[in-house]
């Protein structure tokens, strides 16, 4: 598995991304849910996700810590993997969007869009 820490500073908002290269990394997802506290019924969707199909993601946002969790499943190619990372990133960035009352048509997103891509 490989994990990836951002801090998007200037939305005061943290990012963690794990990347599941294989089915022996999904030994790890307890783990990972009682580190952020996730709640059962997330922690019930993420392994039906993760565990049931391939080239998939999942996200789960706390605007009550500021941050976000993003899982990117295992997936049969490279180009499978960066189409997840990136579907899950546009769920991250509406959701900031949102949150922020950013106008997601505004420069203002598409400044958000890179800032999370960095």
């Amino acid at each position: 598995m490989i994990h990836y820490k951002a801090c998007l500073e200037q939305y005061n908002w943290l990012v963690d991304i794990y990347v599941i290269q294989c089915k022996h990394d999904l030994k790890y997802l307890d783990c990972i849910a009682n580190k952020y506290n996730l709640p059962n019924k997330i922690y019930d969707k993420l392994i039906n996700r993760l565990t049931n199909y391939i080239n998939s993601g999942f996200i789960y946002n706390c605007d009550k810590t500021n941050h976000s969790i993003i899982f990117v499943g295992e997936s049969d190619s490279i180009y499978e993997a960066t189409n997840t990372l990136a579907h899950e990133k546009n769920h991250l960035e509406i959701y900031l969007c949102k949150l922020l009352n950013i106008n997601p048509e505004s420069e203002d997103a598409a400044i958000l869009s890179g800032d999370i891509t960095e």
